[in-house]
């Protein structure tokens, strides 16, 4: 990919960072503060941190976006041939977004799966066979959650299967 066919891209990565820059600070907004924080010891300072940084840095990325497009104006009409090329990297962050909501409710084990499948399926295309990647979704998820569960004894959300 070439630095012109990148600056068509990093505007919509540019704003979908500083939403989720944006979404980051408003979840630490609903963290409760304890009796034992200190002025810049907080349990919010952290994602605070992370929300700002995040959002500099998409505005910086996005004004260096809009920079190069002008240089290259002849470029600009072919975002749409550019959006189309990169729509599985589009849809595998919203699966990504749909895996963090439905963690809870469907459990460790049945979203991990499913996420797994949806990203060898977008990855792989047609290359890979259909039986790999249900396996290899399953040995990740499954293996996992043994991993997590009884080796370092975290206790994973509980769903659908487990």
């Amino acid at each position: 990919m070439n630095s012109e066919k990148k600056a068509l891209t990093d505007k919509p990565i540019a704003i979908i960072l500083f939403l989720v820059g944006v979404m980051i600070y408003y979840m630490s907004l609903s963290v409760p503060s304890s009796s034992y924080d200190s002025f810049l010891s907080t349990a919010t300072t952290l994602p605070r941190i992370i929300a700002a940084g995040l959002m500099l840095f998409s505005v910086v990325l996005f004004i260096q976006s809009i920079k190069r497009d002008r240089k290259s104006k002849k470029n600009i009409s072919g975002i749409l041939e550019q959006l189309k090329g990169d729509i599985a990297v589009y849809i595998l962050f919203a699966s990504a977004l749909i895996y963090v909501f439905l963690f809870k409710k469907l459990g460790y084990i049945s979203s991990t799966l499913l996420f797994t499948l949806a990203a060898c399926f977008l990855l792989g295309r047609k290359t890979i066979r259909w039986y790999i990647l249900i396996i290899f979704a399953l040995s990740i998820s499954i293996g996992s959650y043994l991993f997590f569960n009884y080796l370092l004894d975290v206790s994973l959300p509980s769903g659908i299967l487990i």
